[in-house]
């Protein structure tokens, strides 16, 4: 179903009830640019999915103020990047699988430029995270205010890690992470083990309000940084 009513911009609403869509693996780029998309699938139930699966399903749908529910149960290769980039009426973040293990570019630009939207999926999972797994997730999301938990610690970094949680929150200048220079808030973000090394979040709140250009996160279990 890739690409099936990319640019349609006359579309306004869609049922696909008599889809049987449970075993389709792939909607990458399925309502890219469909402007007018106001009525949309509000489940989509497939669970095994492969790269690039939802990757900018529904790219510039400006209409659009809530995501559907996804029962993906994994985050493979490129899988939701750029799934609701440019939907700049979004209010509501869609819910992602809490696992372990995050693939290589998996939600890079997910949220890009969701300019309405003001807070975060509430949990993000992962033990082990990837090349750029969270590259550019809210950038320019000027309305966040509220970022996600991480509900396990990040133990593992693969794939040239150090870009992992790049430029996350960049241009978020709504999101007001900390008090006093780099003086912690209060609940812990992540935290990372004795074992990483270098920098993952590199430019991660780069033009966020509050929030130094450059930062470099302290290791040996000690958190990244905090959020109100």
């Amino acid at each position: 179903m890739s690409y099936m009513f990319r640019e349609c911009k006359l579309l306004t609403s869609l049922n696909l009830k008599n889809f049987n869509t449970k075993k389709v693996i792939s909607m990458k780029d399925m309502f890219s640019g469909c402007i007018n998309l106001v009525r949309y699938p509000d489940d989509i139930p497939a669970t095994e999915i492969s790269a690039r699966s939802f990757e900018g399903m529904f790219e510039y749908c400006v209409q659009i103020t809530i995501p559907p529910l996804f029962h993906a149960n994994t985050l493979v290769d490129a899988c939701f990047r750029g799934a609701f980039s440019g939907c700049t009426s979004l209010t509501t973040p869609c819910v992602l699988p809490e696992i372990d293990y995050i693939d290589v570019f998996a939600c890079e630009h997910l949220f890009a430029n969701c300019t309405s939207l003001q807070y975060a999926p509430k949990k993000l999972s992962s033990s082990t995270v990837s090349k750029k797994s969270y590259y550019q997730m809210f950038l320019g999301c000027t309305s966040l205010k509220i970022p996600p938990i991480m509900t396990n610690p990040v133990t593992q970094f693969v794939e040239s890690c150090d870009s992992a949680f790049e430029e996350m929150f960049k241009g978020c200048r709504s999101l007001n992470i900390v008090e006093t220079g780099q003086e912690a808030s209060a609940k812990c973000f992540f935290i990372c083990s004795e074992k990483i090394k270098g920098n993952p979040c590199a430019n991660m709140f780069t033009d966020t309000k509050n929030y130094p250009e450059s930062y470099t996160p302290s290791i040996a279990n000690k958190p990244y940084f905090y959020i109100s």
